[in-house]
This record gives structure tokens, C-alpha cells and sequence, in this order.
């Protein structure tokens, strides 16, 4: 039951359940095989299957958020410019929006609240420095999610968190930091 080839099938101009499919998906993987060696061949069919190389999974939701989660181990410990992707951007800002979530909830946030306060509130400046240490997404995300207006907001932010010179910025910064780990 849990096995579903149709859409493989059709990619391949062939129907589940006809008689002798099995044996056409055969002759047409071989002849795929040899498309791919010669040079010409290999050229198309890079240029054919691309989109489809990365990126692409057969499965539903939970399938891809697992898919997901193996590409966070993967990521662990290795140098982030030799990976990439939508699958890594996928991975990076559903982990930034963990990190919001939990964010939020040591500031005593909702959503709601978050955004029906001021681009400038103190809690998002201290959000937006934290998310920038936590994560690897950009400060577009970062602003966007928080509400903050541009990008130059988050950078203004982490600029006067860095600096240390308002008590109230230095109290939130404390409470962030010990907010546990994803992992935890």
C-alpha cells in the first residue's frame, strides 16, 4: 500500500497497471542509461532531470519534514558554503522559526502581540540580535517575521545590543541567552 509509483511512471510516459509496465520503465531506464553515455546525452538529461535533482521528494508532509531534519544532522559540524539549496534554506528557516517560537515564549510573546508592537520595541531589537546569533537566515527573514520594517532594522538592532549601553536591551539579551537549546 504504501508503495506509489504513478507519478514516476508518468514522468517516464508510462501508466501503473497496464500490462507490461514493469518491463517498459525496464527498457526505458536503460535507455536512459545509454542516453547518459554519450556526451550529448548526458547533456540533455542533465538539462531534463534538473529540477528535479534536488529538491524534489515523493512523500508527503511528514515524509519532507523528516527529509528535512536529515539535512540538520548533515549540517552539523561541516562547513555551511559546501552545502546548499532549497533544501538548506528550507531546513534554515524552519530552525528560525523554532527559534522565534521559543524566543517569543521566554519574552512572554505571541504572534499577535509581536506584531501589534512598534518596528522599534526593544523586545524585537533583542529578538532580531538573538535570531541573527541563533540562526543562519538573512535579515529580511528576521525582519519580516518580526515585524520590523527593513533590513537595516535588524543590523541597527544588533548594533545597539552589541554595544550594552541601554539597561533594558542588556535585560532581554540576558533572558534570551537562556532560552535552551533546539536539541533540549
Amino acid at each position: 500500500d504504501w508503495l506509489e509509483v504513478g507519478r514516476v511512471l508518468e514522468c517516464a510516459g508510462l501508466e501503473e497497471g497496464r500490462r507490461g509496465w514493469g518491463r517498459a520503465y525496464e527498457a526505458y531506464l536503460e535507455a536512459c542509461c545509454e542516453e547518459w553515455a554519450t556526451e550529448a546525452g548526458r547533456k540533455e538529461l542533465t538539462k531534463e532531470w534538473k529540477e528535479i535533482r534536488r529538491g524534489w521528494c515523493l512523500g508527503g508532509e511528514d515524509f519532507r519534514e523528516k527529509l528535512l531534519d536529515a539535512v540538520g544532522e548533515r549540517l552539523k559540524g561541516k562547513k555551511r558554503e559546501t552545502y546548499g539549496g532549497e533544501e538548506r534554506a528550507a531546513h534554515d528557516e524552519r530552525a528560525a522559526s523554532d527559534w522565534l517560537e521559543k524566543g517569543l515564549a521566554r519574552l512572554d510573546l505571541t504572534q499577535e502581540r509581536l506584531r501589534a508592537l512598534k518596528k522599534g520595541d526593544k523586545r524585537k531589537q533583542a529578538m532580531a540580535w538573538w535570531l541573527k546569533r541563533q540562526t543562519s537566515v538573512g535579515a529580511d527573514w528576521i525582519a519580516g517575521h518580526l515585524v520590523m520594517g527593513y533590513r537595516t532594522s535588524v543590523s541597527q538592532a544588533n548594533r545597539l545590543v552589541e554595544q550594552g549601553d541601554d539597561p533594558e536591551l542588556n535585560r532581554l539579551k540576558r533572558k534570551l541567552e537562556k532560552t535552551p537549546r533546539l536539541s533540549d
